[in-house]
C-alpha cells in the first residue's frame, strides 16, 4: 500500500483517471460489455466459421474465394459511403431527429445498393473465373443487407443501447455458423454455404428493424434535398478515407493474385483471418466514440486527454504483451487452427500481428479527427498510404514471397499511426490550423 501511495503521488494523473472512469462508468462499463459480448459472439463464430472453411476447401478453392470476398469488401464501401461514424455522432447528439434521418438514411442506400450490383457486374473475368460470378453476386447481395442493418446498430449505437447491438449480432452470426455447420457436416457446397450467409444477414436486418419500430421510430423512403445535401458533404470526405482503407487493405491479396498464385492468396489470407481478432478490440472505440464525440462537442479537454491515456496504457499493458507471445507461438497457432497445410503462412501472420496493434490505436486517433468534423485530413494521409502501399507492394511482390506483403502493410499502417499522433500534436500545440468542418441541424 506505501508503495502504491508513492506511486500515486508520483504520477498524478492515475487519480484524475480513476474519477474520469467512475464518472462515465456506463460507457466504460456497459457499453463495452454489451459491444464486448456482441463482438465475442461474432468474432467466435466467425473464427469456427474461417478455420471450418479452410479445413473444408483445397487452398486453391479457398484462395479464389478469398479474391471473391476481397473484391465485394472494396465495392462494398459504396453502400455505406462514410456514413457509418456520421450517423452515430449526429444521433449522439441530435436523437429526436431518428426518424427522419433513418429513414433518408435508409432510402439513400437502396439506391446506392443498385450502383453496387451494376460496378459488381463490370469485375473482370480473369480475377474471380466465369464459374464464380454467382458467388460474387450473393455475396454482393449479403453485404448489402449487412450494410442495411449495419444503418439500425449505428442509431443503437448513438443511443448507446448496445445491448440491442448483441441481439442482432447473436441472429447474424449465430445463424452464419449454423450454416457452416450444416453445409460442412452435410457437404451441401459453395453455394449452400453462401445462400445460408444471406438468411443470416436477412434475419440479423429484420430483428434490427423490429426493435427500432418497437422504439416508436418509423422508417419510410423519403428524400429530404436538403439533408441529402448535408450527408453527402459529412460523408463525402470519410468515403474517400473508407474507399481508400477498403482498396487499402484488400489490394494486397489482389496483387498476390497477380504476381504469384493463388495457394499464396490462401496462405496470406488464412494469416489475416487471425488479424480480425485483434481488429475486435477496436468495439472499445466504438462504445466510447459517442461519450467522445459530446466531450469534444463541449470542449472537455482534460477529459478527452485522460481517454487518451487510457487508451496507451491498454495498448502497452495489454495488447504488446499479447503480440509478443503470439510472435513465439505462431507455427502452433497455425498448425492448431488450419493443419500443417497453412504453415507457409507462418512469416505472414508474425507481421499481421503486429499490425493488429498499430491498427488499434490508429482507429482511436482518427475517431478524435472525426469527432472533430476533421474528416479531410483523413483522407489524404489514407491516400498517401495507399500509394506507398501499392508501390511497394508492386515492387517486392515481384521478388520476394507473399509475406512481404505483411511487412509493408506493416510499414503503412506505422506511417499513418505517426502522421496522424503528429499532425494532432501539432494541432493542439497550435502548430498548425485545422478549420472544424461546421456541424448544422439536420434538417
Amino acid at each position: 500500500m506505501i508503495i502504491v501511495g508513492k506511486i500515486r503521488k508520483k504520477i498524478h494523473f492515475i487519480d484524475d483517471l480513476i474519477v474520469f472512469i467512475s464518472l462515465y462508468r456506463h460507457s466504460f462499463l456497459w457499453n463495452s460489455l454489451w459491444l464486448g459480448l456482441g463482438e465475442t459472439v461474432a468474432k467466435l463464430c466467425m473464427f469456427y466459421i474461417t478455420v471450418a472453411v479452410v479445413r473444408y476447401l483445397q487452398p486453391a478453392d479457398y484462395g479464389q474465394l478469398s479474391v471473391a470476398v476481397v473484391l465485394t469488401n472494396m465495392i462494398v464501401v459504396l453502400l455505406d459511403f462514410g456514413m457509418t461514424q456520421i450517423i452515430i455522432r449526429d444521433l449522439s447528439r441530435q436523437r429526436q431527429k431518428a426518424s427522419i434521418y433513418l429513414s433518408q438514411v435508409m432510402s439513400l442506400k437502396i439506391i446506392l445498393g443498385c450502383i453496387y450490383f451494376v460496378i459488381l457486374l463490370f469485375v473482370p473475368d480473369h480475377l474471380v473465373g466465369r464459374p464464380w460470378v454467382l458467388i460474387l453476386l450473393m455475396l454482393g447481395f449479403m453485404n448489402w443487407v449487412q450494410d442495411l442493418s449495419g444503418a439500425c446498430i449505428s442509431w443503437f449505437m448513438a443511443e448507446e443501447r448496445m445491448e440491442k447491438v448483441l441481439y442482432v449480432q447473436l441472429i447474424h452470426y449465430g445463424g452464419m455458423m449454423l450454416a457452416a455447420a450444416a453445409t460442412i457436416y452435410f457437404d451441401l457446397g459453395l453455394t449452400t454455404l453462401i445462400s445460408g450467409y444471406i438468411i443470416a444477414a436477412l434475419l440479423g436486418f429484420y430483428s434490427a428493424i423490429v426493435m427500432i419500430f418497437r422504439e416508436g421510430i418509423p422508417i419510410r423512403l423519403i428524400f429530404v434535398p436538403r439533408m441529402i445535401k448535408y450527408l453527402f458533404e459529412q460523408s463525402l470526405p470519410l468515403f474517400g478515407v473508407v474507399l481508400i482503407n477498403a482498396i487499402y487493405i484488400n489490394a494486397d491479396t489482389i496483387m498476390i493474385r497477380e504476381y504469384q498464385n493463388i495457394n499464396n492468396v490462401a496462405y496470406y489470407q488464412a494469416a489475416y483471418k487471425l488479424l480480425f481478432v485483434l481488429q475486435g478490440l477496436t468495439l472499445l472505440h466504438t462504445a466510447l466514440f459517442p461519450k467522445l464525440s459530446i466531450l469534444v462537442k463541449n470542449s472537455q479537454k482534460l477529459q478527452t486527454n485522460q481517454l487518451n491515456w487510457i487508451v496507451a496504457l491498454f495498448t502497452m499493458i495489454v495488447l504488446v504483451p499479447i503480440a509478443i507471445l503470439a510472435n513465439v507461438y505462431a507455427p502452433e497457432i497455425l498448425l492448431l487452427l488450419y493443419g500443417d497445410k497453412m504453415l507457409p503462412a507462418v512469416e505472414a501472420l508474425q507481421f499481421l500481428i503486429w499490425v493488429g496493434v498499430i491498427y488499434f490505436i490508429k482507429i482511436y486517433v482518427m475517431n478524435l479527427f472525426i469527432a472533430n468534423g476533421q474528416q479531410k485530413p483523413l483522407f489524404y494521409i489514407a491516400l498517401a498510404a495507399l500509394v506507398l502501399n501499392l508501390i511497394l507492394d508492386a515492387y517486392f511482390l515481384n521478388h520476394y514471397s507473399f509475406a512481404v506483403a505483411a511487412a509493408v502493410l506493416l510499414f503503412t499502417e506505422t506511417f499513418m499511426l505517426v502522421t496522424l499522433v503528429v499532425l494532432r500534436y501539432m494541432q493542439t500545440r497550435k502548430f498548425v490550423d485545422i478549420r472544424s468542418n461546421r456541424l448544422p441541424y439536420m434538417y
